[in-house]
């Protein structure tokens, strides 16, 4: 080839193919660890997986093991938040199970763009809010 003396940046540029953040073409950038290898990543093909994808399906189509399923898969995180946000386990296995409830009913709300995992934590500290209010720690 004739361009076997370039390296693989100016080979792309000698070829007129464009590199870059939103173009179809590879970004090139140095590896981290080990700085004397270029490696072509394709930045506009890669776009952000949700491992709660199908639970929220399962969910959307009201599935009885889906909710289950939800417990299982993040109520100890929640019950984390809940206990940090409450200081009271009593409280905080109240909230865990509102937030839970809560995500199972309105999951028609979820959009999407957002991470399962960060809408539920929304959820979560609302729902503790809700109890500190109404146990009168909080302000209204």
């Amino acid at each position: 080839m004739p361009f076997d003396h370039l390296s693989r940046k100016e080979k792309f540029a000698a070829e007129g193919k464009e590199t870059g953040v939103g173009r179809k073409g590879p970004l090139l950038r140095r590896n981290r660890h080990n700085r004397h290898v270029d490696e072509a990543r394709f930045v506009r093909d890669r776009r952000p997986i949700d491992p709660d994808m199908a639970l929220v399906e399962r969910l959307r189509h009201r599935e009885e093991a889906a909710v289950t399923a939800l417990a299982v898969a993040h109520g100890d995180r929640v019950y984390r938040l809940a206990i940090r946000l409450t200081g009271n386990s009593s409280d905080a296995a109240e909230v865990m199970q509102e937030a839970l409830w809560s995500a199972a009913r309105k999951i028609d709300r979820f959009r999407g763009p957002a991470a399962f995992r960060s809408w539920l934590y929304r959820i979560t500290l609302n729902a503790a809010g809700q109890r500190l209010r109404g146990l009168g720690h909080l302000p209204c």
